[in-house]
């Protein structure tokens, strides 16, 4: 979708965009989701061949995306000090978030950097490692640094400053305190669990036991079903109670050596490894200077046949409100009931809450006001009628993820006020959707160094598609309303000059006024609405 949302761009400044080949790579991503193959009844032969789809289908899209960003960056001006470094949203509304980006280095000698953003102010960038020569000068160098407000779907341009002093060292230690302007965390030290987690704005504590806790639990169903082999009551699966777990082995039991902690002018990041079962686990927790979030990245390697792995959040909200974005809205699902999620769920009431943000990990469960989100499971067909190319000899062992490796993402966003307030769905579209960080060629060019080709308004509306029309003529924008509740929407293109919404095969239904590339609408509850935009050949300033 990235990809897809620079053709429309590219399309505004007058670029000619090959749209056949990006379709090749959504056309297995889209056939991979056909019924049998989502819900989890196919054999180790079709499970190979649907990787392979995948493959595919991100080998051409990120080809796709780093040729379309080549092309727009040949637009903007990036002429300064230095290394010019492009930093590009994705998103419909401006944002600040942390960028993570390697760089190399052609000249001899550097030891540090400087950073200065596209005002020329300096700002803070945070050594992460480096590849370095035998002298100790940098060949590459992975950096860290907040980019703020950056202009929806758009760019900002960032200048490095290579020095030859030495960029300070953030070296690692024991400690197991991380603090930001949101929030004080502290950690076990040899699990990786949260063992406490104050809430500045309201001054309150999130957790009432540890959290990020693993649990591995014995998981004896079908690849169709949980705990228990297929019975026919697919009709009644999520009416089941998944409580959080009393038997199971939990990763804050099984711990090991202290893990270690670094603290630097962007952000603290802890990690530990330890044992897990018969396997490993390793966490990494980072909190930002700039972002009211927790990011958490998990590494299991499954050595246990038949097990479900889930990360555990003991919240100490007792009665709250179990809300789950589902496509294009969110609604309150019953507590205790594991159910497919998007981006985010969230645990609260009208004074706080707690959002759990997901990366591709569907399975949540709210119970007994502890936040659970399903990590993996190794599992296999047990009871399955020989059917449809399921034959004696068609195995399906795969499943049990033995000897591999995964790794999750997911983040943590306690917050005061209800979920309407907090804006959930921004946190969920932004671990998806990171900020993409690219050096470029110091050029001039038409575009100024800090640029964005719409705006959006007000936060509860979402940009959902942006792309190029069917026939290639014009840009396609397609909005909905988050909260369930009816809103005024105010939307600009650069270089609109004619409007008019559509339905989803893009075929007309009215027309729409538009002012200077801006345009009115309402939209109710949960309102999806998808509109056409003629755009001047050229759309840069």
């Amino acid at each position: 979708t990235t990809a897809e949302k620079l053709g429309a761009l590219l399309l505004s400044l007058g670029e000619d965009v090959d749209t056949r080949t990006l379709w090749q790579a959504w056309e297995p991503m889209l056939f991979n989701q056909a019924h049998d193959l989502m819900s989890g009844v196919m054999t180790d032969a079709v499970y190979a061949d649907t990787l392979r789809g995948y493959d595919t289908a991100r080998r051409i899209a990120d080809e796709q995306l780093d040729a379309r960003l080549q092309t727009y960056f040949a637009h903007i001006d990036t002429r300064g000090d230095g290394i010019p470094l492009v930093v590009f949203n994705p998103l419909g509304w401006a944002r600040t978030d942390l960028v993570e980006v390697t760089v190399g280095f052609g000249e001899p000698g550097i030891r540090g950097v400087a950073l200065v953003d596209a005002d020329g102010r300096e700002v803070p960038v945070q050594l992460l490692d480096a590849d370095r020569h035998e002298d100790g000068t940098f060949i590459t160098a992975t950096l860290a640094f907040l980019a703020t407000d950056i202009p929806a779907m758009g760019h900002a341009v960032y200048h490095l400053l290579p020095r030859a002093e030495e960029s300070p060292a953030h070296l690692p230690t024991t400690g197991t305190v991380m603090e930001n302007p949101w929030y004080r965390l502290e950690i076990d030290p040899t699990s990786g669990a949260m063992t406490r987690l104050l809430v500045k704005d309201g001054n309150w504590e999130a957790l009432r036991a540890p959290g990020n806790v693993v649990a591995m639990e014995e998981d004896h169903g079908d690849l169709w079903e949980l705990y228990q082999p297929l019975d026919g009551g697919s009709r009644i699966a999520m009416t089941t109670p998944h409580p959080a777990p009393t038997t199971a082995v939990l990763s804050s039991a099984q711990p090991a050596e202290p893990g270690t902690l670094i603290n630097g002018p962007v952000l603290s990041e802890f990690s530990v490894a330890h044992p897990l079962g018969q396997g490993q686990f390793q966490t990494t927790i980072r909190l930002s200077a700039g972002l009211p979030r927790i990011d958490i990245r998990t590494t299991i390697r499954n050595e246990d046949g038949r097990v479900r792995y889930r990360v555990l959040f003991p919240t100490t909200i007792a009665d709250g409100r179990n809300m789950q974005e589902i496509p294009f809205g969110a609604m309150e699902r019953p507590a205790g009931i594991e159910f497919p999620a998007q981006n985010w769920v969230d645990w609260g009431n009208e004074t706080r809450g707690v959002t759990l943000v997901n990366r591709g990990l569907p399975g949540n469960n709210t119970a007994d006001g502890t936040l659970m989100l399903s990590l993996l499971r190794g599992a296999s067909i047990v009871a399955y009628g020989y059917i449809g190319g399921y034959e004696p000899g068609a195995g399906s062992e795969s499943g049990l993820e033995l000897g591999k490796t995964h790794t999750f993402q997911y983040a943590l966003a306690p917050h005061a006020g209800n979920w309407r307030q907090t804006a959930p769905w921004r946190q969920g579209l932004a671990v998806n959707c990171p900020l993409i960080a690219r050096t470029a060629a110091p050029q001039a060019g038409a575009l100024p160094p800090r640029w964005g080709v719409l705006t959006l308004e007000p936060a509860t509306v979402v940009l959902s598609a942006l792309k190029m029309s069917e026939d290639g003529t014009r840009v396609i924008l397609r909005v909905y309303e988050t909260t369930g509740e009816p809103v005024e929407v105010t939307l600009a293109i650069r270089g609109g000059n004619a409007a008019e919404e559509v339905n989803l095969l893009e075929a007309p239904l009215h027309s729409l006024a538009m002012d200077d590339g801006r345009i009115s609408l309402t939209l109710r509850p949960f309102e999806i609405k998808t509109i056409a935009v003629t755009v001047k050949e050229n759309a840069a300033p």
